[in-house]
């Protein structure tokens, strides 16, 4: 099965997309103001795919603060 992944504020919410709703309801969390993520994950269950899902976002942050950290610094502002 093929499920498709949605991200708003701190959470997430998936949908498979052989289901006969998938367009439905994709719409519909879209306008609850939910961001459709590119990456499409095949699995045999929901479970795996979330489990899967969450591995691949977590993996992604940590190399995404790798990068960005040194340039990051928190409470430094600079003005003119």
């Amino acid at each position: 099965m093929d499920f498709k992944f949605y991200n708003k504020d701190d959470s997430y919410t998936y949908l498979c997309i052989e289901s006969a709703t998938f367009k439905e309801e994709s719409t519909q969390l879209i306008e609850q103001g939910f961001v459709e993520q590119s990456l499409i994950i095949t699995a045999e269950s929901p479970e795996e795919a979330e489990a899967i899902y969450k591995s691949e976002h977590q993996g992604f942050l940590k190399k995404l603060n790798m990068l960005l950290g040194p340039f990051i610094t928190s409470g430094y502002h600079r003005s003119n």
